[in-house]
């Protein structure tokens, strides 16, 4: 089997590429997109946010992994190339005790050999026009508190651009955020899969076995609607962006558009055909 990129495109909430914590890569074997989480903490890794920090280190890391490993035997090895950082930077006993600080990632993979989509997190997959994305409940629910605080923060009388200059709906919801994080890659309710360097259950991961001929999009969750082509999921995120910046209507966030920024969040859209 082979692909065909139809189309791809990575851009950072900031319009600064070197602060983009999302990440493409491409190469005979997989394809690949890294989607480093939003830093919580206020530890720096070479002078560089978490996200960023692990998006570069799982980028590099899938540039030159083995394409004969199953999506168990994948995950298990990223992840524990992110324990090994830790025990570098001699902060192992730090992050375990401060969970915020650690670095975590999101991740969807194609196995062009084996015609695998491999989902570990909440990144989206389209497979003729079929939506795969597993939203986390933590989420979920502090979007829904996040929504109603700053709807009282603006019956109150504040204004959009003063929640975009400062998101009180985020701050109020930060420790839960932080709290949150807990659950990963536990079993349960509000359990979630991120690779964090510490125990993960392999046999979660999300496997989407793939016919030939299939379109394929592959996107971080930087696109409240994802669409079948670029052009349409971009024309969706404008609308929301435009209608509802603070993102507690159309598409309920744990955070909405900063001011001075182009977006919530950093988006990596990829397409492709399966040949």
């Amino acid at each position: 089997m082979s692909v065909s990129i139809v189309e791809k495109y990575i851009k950072g909430k900031e319009n600064i590429e070197e602060k983009c914590e999302d990440g493409l890569v491409i190469t005979n074997d997989y394809i690949a997109i890294i989607d480093g989480v939003t830093t919580k903490g206020k530890m720096l890794w070479d002078n560089n946010s978490s996200g960023v920090f692990v998006k570069e280190l799982l980028l590099k890391a899938i540039g030159s992994i083995k394409a004969n490993l199953n999506a168990q035997e994948c995950i298990k090895h990223l992840n524990s190339l992110i324990t090994a950082k830790y025990i570098k930077y001699d902060r192992y006993e730090i992050v375990k005790k401060h969970p915020e600080e650690r670095l975590q990632a999101n991740l969807v993979m194609f196995n062009i050999k084996k015609n695998e989509i491999w989902i570990w997190g909440d990144c989206q997959v389209l497979v003729n026009n079929k939506i795969f994305h597993k939203e986390k409940k933590t989420d979920k629910i502090l979007s829904e508190v996040r929504s109603l605080f700053i709807d009282l923060e603006l019956k109150n009388g504040k204004t959009i651009e003063d929640i975009k200059k400062n998101d009180s709906g985020r701050e109020y919801i930060l420790p839960l955020l932080k709290q949150s994080i807990k659950y990963n890659n536990t079993v349960g309710e509000y359990g979630c899969n991120v690779l964090d360097g510490f125990d993960i259950i392999a046999e979660n991961i999300e496997i989407i076995k793939v016919d030939k001929n299939s379109q394929i999009v592959l996107a971080s969750d930087g696109y409240p609607f994802l669409m079948n082509t670029l052009e349409k999921s971009e024309e969706k995120l404008k609308e929301v962006l435009e209608k509802d910046p603070l993102l507690i209507h159309m598409y309920k966030s744990t955070k909405g558009l900063k001011e001075g920024n182009i977006s919530y969040d950093d988006r990596t859209y990829i397409r492709f055909i399966v040949e």
